[in-house]
Parts: C-alpha cells; structure tokens; sequence
C-alpha cells in the first residue's frame, strides 16, 4: 500500500497518530507551511 493511500486509510479510520507521522515524514506538505506545523487535534474540533 502506497503511502497516499495508507494516508486516506488512516484518516478514514481515524488514526490520528499515523495521519500525523505519514504527515510529519512530508517536505512542506499540508501541515508544514506557514508559521509552523498545526498539531492535527487542532484541526479535528
């Protein structure tokens, strides 16, 4: 399985930890732009 796709399965089960390390292992990505990386928890309120 593809990490895209371990991404999506992570997050459609609601595996926050691997959504947040398959994040964390991408350059600039979703979370890592701008002033800083957002914790996911935040994101899920």
């Amino acid at each position: 399985m593809g990490k895209d796709q371990e991404l999506l399965e992570a997050a459609r089960t609601g595996n926050v930890a691997l959504v947040e390390k398959l994040l964390a292992g991408r350059k600039g990505g979703l979370l890592g732009s701008g002033s800083g990386p957002i914790p996911l928890s935040n994101l899920l309120r």
